[in-house]
């Protein structure tokens, strides 16, 4: 898994940057150019994703991502969504950003302008940076050798 992971991950191109983010004032790619830039050359490798939220005990709300590969392995990734969404347009917005900031991750692709830092360390009124930045969670390996680790 680990070789056809490389092989996907060294053709992949960064994505096309088709939206603008007008709180940030910043570009960024939308899921659908995230999947475009990304499934087709892990399908090309064997690998295939499947992405869906759950719930966990200890952390809560997740987006649990499965990088699947032909030979069975897998690997789990877990995206903390946050719990005190109320509105089903604002958990599905959280999902599609998190869906987003993981394959991106996962494909070592940018999807978004790299704003340095800025945003997660504002502290004059810029608003939430909660999930702004790589995605953040933890890894657990499936039937891989992986002790787990962080998504960056």
């Amino acid at each position: 898994m680990a070789a056809a992971l490389a092989k996907a991950q060294a053709e992949c191109q960064n994505v096309v940057m088709n939206k603008t983010n007008p709180h940030f004032r910043s570009r960024y790619a939308d899921l659908a150019a995230v999947r475009d830039a990304i499934i087709p050359v892990f399908t090309k490798h064997g690998l295939s994703i499947i992405q869906c939220p759950s719930a966990i005990a200890e952390m809560g709300f997740v987006l649990e991502t499965r990088l699947m590969h032909s030979s069975g392995e897998d690997m789990v990734w877990h995206f903390p969504l946050p719990s005190d969404v109320n509105k089903m347009q604002s958990i599905g917005s959280a999902i599609s950003y998190a869906r987003r900031y993981t394959l991106s991750a996962i494909a070592g692709v940018a999807s978004e302008e790299d704003d340095d830092g800025n945003a997660a360390t504002n502290t004059n009124g810029g608003g939430s940076t909660a999930g702004r930045g790589a995605a953040g969670g933890t890894q657990a390996g499936g039937n891989t050798s992986s002790s787990g680790g962080i998504v960056l």
